[in-house]
């Protein structure tokens, strides 16, 4: 650039000017087809537009002028109905449908309530340490570790460490294995 910070002459091929002039004939041809492409791009968009506006006013027509009564009917079908449905009754029952009340003259007292509730902790508490009792399965012959791990949905490293012995341990009918 020259120190006065105008631009480069116009004779120098480095120069934006100059380049601007030798492409001029190949930028008109851009510029034109650059306006045709937008030209029918906006056609087509409006066209596009034109048939779904045209669709929407058809079935709007259809629905409102031509069978009102038919998608009346097709929409009252789909509505949800007023239906009582009968609860049963002298009965509470707990979120895992175990009993804990149940009457059947239709009246609880309190007492009964309670006593169910006691009663149904109390058998949760027995199936919880029914888990954790030791268990002992007796060996038969063709039982294997996988089958009996499978059996009691258990696994094979769990039967190992509950019986202090490895995966390669033989075992033999009659023995007796923990199993939990």
């Amino acid at each position: 650039r020259p120190p006065g910070g105008g631009a480069a002459p116009a004779g120098n091929p480095r120069s934006s000017t100059h380049r601007l002039h030798c492409q001029r004939p190949q930028l008109r041809q851009l510029v034109r087809l650059y306006r045709h492409i937008r030209r029918r791009v906006r056609l087509f968009a409006a066209a596009v537009a034109t048939v779904c506006f045209g669709g929407l006013a058809a079935r709007l027509f259809t629905l409102q002028l031509i069978d009102p009564e038919h998608y009346a009917a097709r929409a009252a079908d789909q509505q949800l109905r007023d239906t009582v449905i009968p609860a049963p009754r002298g009965e509470i029952r707990a979120a895992d449908g175990t009993l804990l009340a149940a009457d059947q003259d239709g009246e609880l007292t309190s007492e009964d309530i309670l006593d169910n509730i006691e009663a149904s902790q109390r058998e949760a508490v027995a199936r919880e340490k029914a888990k954790t009792d030791p268990l002992y399965h007796t060996i038969r012959k063709g039982d294997y570790l996988g089958k009996i791990a499978r059996q009691y949905g258990t696994t094979v490293r769990r039967l190992c460490q509950l019986n202090n012995i490895t995966e390669k341990t033989i075992i033999r009918a009659g023995h007796k294995l923990r199993v939990r």
